[in-house]
């Protein structure tokens, strides 16, 4: 197809075919590689923020805490890499190759972006089960596994190169299930006054989950009015005229959304492993999940 350009405005830049020429997404490849070199940072601080450290007295508890330190420092390191990863990929396939032969490496990139989520889904339901300690909860993990194979297997085979519906579908509903988590993590805090300090930082990682949602549905809503796709008509349907508005206006959302999930703090003591005799014993001592959340127990 031919280029777009804006008569009316000799400033503007002329796009080119994105189907037929590369590196034609300036925007999108700005967004993209920024927002890789943003999550690798935050992977960097994970690993250095959530190192060993001395929690006490070498008592079962401490152990425990110890122990739930690396669940955290592993869950966010490789959440947050693998999401910059992810990002970096999609960055070459527009960089280097047209939309025509850039298919398998964006592929490849979504699959990355969806083994992201994996991390992050994982510690939503380690704070589900600390939450509710009783045998039949036990069964978050089976569901989790079941649940992060279906959403592989269902990327797999039906996601295409140009189509991000399935992709923002995915990752709404696993941020969704981590605010989730986060929020009755923080309602825990606050009925049982805690750790104030805990309570608002699970509050800001909640809103921050929000965010990314909030961002990830908006680049996805106006995939087709801004992506490349609505090149033949020279991006009319656009609210901005041209082309990566969608990257441009989601990147706020999920810089802001990512910046708030980067809590680095030492999890508080009722957030303990899979399989914690502890986690029974700290729960009883404070009252039962009921009270806790004002729900019943398994």
């Amino acid at each position: 197809m031919e280029p777009c350009r804006y008569p009316e405005n000799p400033k503007e830049e002329v796009i080119y075919d994105p189907y037929t020429h590369a590196a034609s997404q300036s925007s999108r490849m700005m967004i993209l590689y920024i927002l890789a070199a943003l999550l690798l940072v935050a992977s960097l601080g994970s690993w250095q923020a959530l190192g060993p450290k001395e929690l006490g007295e070498d008592t079962k508890v401490t152990q425990e805490h110890q122990r739930v330190r690396k669940f955290k420092r592993y869950f966010y390191t490789f959440y947050f890499l693998l999401s910059s990863v992810g990002s970096l990929l999609e960055a070459f396939a527009v960089t280097f190759l047209t939309e025509t032969t850039n298919g398998p490496l964006v592929l490849l990139a979504r699959l990355v972006d969806v083994l992201a989520l994996a991390p992050m889904f994982s510690w939503a339901t380690l704070i589900f089960e600390s939450l509710w300690p009783s045998k039949c909860c036990h069964h978050w993990w089976i569901v989790s596994i079941f649940t992060l194979l279906s959403l592989l297997l269902l990327f797999l085979g039906y996601a295409t190169s140009s189509d991000l519906a399935l992709l923002a579908c995915l990752t709404v509903a696993v941020h969704g299930y981590m605010a989730m988590a986060w929020a009755c993590g923080a309602w825990r805090c606050w009925r049982r006054e805690l750790d104030g300090r805990t309570h608002y930082r699970m509050v800001i990682t909640c809103f921050g989950a929000l965010l990314l949602v909030t961002g990830f549905l908006f680049r996805w809503a106006l995939e087709k009015s801004c992506g490349p796709t609505s090149h033949g008509i020279c991006y009319a349907d656009c609210p901005s005229g041209h082309g990566g508005l969608h990257y441009i206006s989601s990147m706020p959302f999920l810089a802001f959304g990512y910046f708030c999930l980067m809590q680095l703090y030492d999890p508080p003591e009722w957030l303990l492993p899979p399989g914690s005799v502890a986690v029974e014993e700290l729960h009883l001592a404070h009252s039962s999940p009921a009270e806790i959340i004002g729900g019943t127990s398994c």
